[in-house]
């Protein structure tokens, strides 16, 4: 068993359910996933202070980014915007989750014309069907699938696991990781359009997608991921409502936020999604 403290806290729940993954199972008071393909569990003590990982060596730390000042975080965020400070003071325990790449780079590529729950669901097809078992908390459970393991899988297999128009963006993508084409530090270290323009050469990876990657995955903080209905949010908040392309929306927020613009768009999309739920 391994305890991090945190510098802050964490709501892992709505850490785990918020869209960032789509790869983890609530068992009891413990969240069950996967990290580079081990099984985990964690849960939090403290109110969310510590960090509990059940982990045979220390790939929670990262993946929960364990070492962040989040209160100097939200005070450089405070600096930029008075509408992203309020929606990172009202939700403190929001934290980004550093996913391996191929994880990451599958998860969104099945979120594409999806819902959390469906994603989730056929993420745990894959797994089950694809992924390792190992066994965690004296439980068996299966990991997520290797890139390896998804590239010598047919298109007829992933169709019948739920993956439907996406198997073959899923395939594609398996068969580069596993080649070789897509090394994550190369493109952790890449200037950021860079690193962007080799993801959406990938089938089925357009400019959303690949911005959550570059944000999730790569460590690009940079990164402002925009779908329809944080267009629309953003729009709302800073234009009045007026219609103005992604591409301006993004530099606007780039430019704004600097390099915690990819922790403002958290924020703020957290703070939507939960008014909307009232």
């Amino acid at each position: 068993m391994r305890t991090y403290p945190l510098q802050g806290s964490i709501n892992l729940n709505a850490v785990l359910t918020m869209g960032q993954t789509f790869a983890w199972k609530k068992r009891g008071e413990w969240h069950v996933g996967s990290i580079g393909g081990q099984v985990v569990r964690v849960k939090t003590e403290n109110g969310g202070a510590t960090l509990i990982a059940d982990a045979p060596d220390d790939r929670p730390r990262r993946y929960f980014d364990a070492e962040r000042d989040m209160q100097a975080l939200r005070r450089e965020i405070a600096l930029r915007c008075p509408r992203a400070a309020r929606a990172a003071a009202q939700f403190p325990q929001i934290r980004m989750l550093r996913q391996p790449l191929w994880e990451c780079l599958a998860g969104f590529l099945l979120s594409s014309v999806n819902n959390i729950k469906r994603i989730a669901r056929i993420v745990e097809n894959l797994s089950q069907s694809l992924g390792g078992e190992q066994t965690v908390g004296g439980q068996k459970e299966r990991a997520f699938p290797s890139a390896e393991a998804v590239a010598e899988t047919s298109i007829e297999s992933l169709y019948a696991l739920g993956t439907g128009f996406r198997a073959r963006g899923l395939q594609a993508a398996a068969r580069a990781a596993r080649d070789g084409e897509l090394d994550a530090e190369s493109l952790r270290r890449a200037p950021m359009e860079e690193a962007r323009q080799t993801l959406m050469g990938l089938r089925g990876v357009g400019p959303k997608i690949a911005d959550c990657v570059l944000l999730y995955a790569l460590d690009h903080a940079r990164a402002f991921p925009l779908d329809v209905w944080m267009l629309r949010e953003m729009r709302r908040i800073y234009f009045k409502g007026e219609e103005r392309p992604a591409a301006e929306i993004q530099a606007f927020a780039q430019a704004r936020f600097g390099e915690f613009a990819g922790y403002a768009q958290l924020y703020l999309y957290h703070a939507a999604r939960m008014r909307q739920r009232g």
